[in-house]
């Protein structure tokens, strides 16, 4: 897949375009996705769906690991179960690791 803008968004699974690979339809998904406001937009609509998927699928989870449950949805399309693949991935250690930090400079 092919992402693209201030968030990566999917292009394919973009809310505009024909979701075709052809190189007009990326072009144009990809100005739309590095515009800062469409992109933010964009972004966060998709994580405020990715935070009630994994809310319904583990409603007793609660911060980093519901924020890691609603970044595994983001990164890999659905919220992936604890222990599986993902959990494991590098995907997932960047996530963490950039809460970390997120918290060191906020701090």
């Amino acid at each position: 897949d092919k992402s693209a803008g201030l968030m990566q968004q999917t292009i394919a699974y973009a809310p505009f375009g024909d979701g075709s690979s052809t190189p007009a339809n990326i072009e144009m998904v990809k100005q739309k996705l590095f515009d800062r406001a469409t992109a933010i937009d964009v972004g966060c609509m998709r994580l405020a769906g990715d935070f009630r998927a994994a809310k319904a699928a583990y409603p007793y989870s609660t911060g980093d690991e519901l924020i890691l449950l609603t970044l595994s949805s983001y990164n890999a399309g659905s919220v992936q179960p604890l222990g599986n693949w993902w959990w494991d991935s590098g995907n997932r250690a960047n996530y963490a690791a950039a809460l970390e930090w997120a918290r060191a400079v906020t701090a």
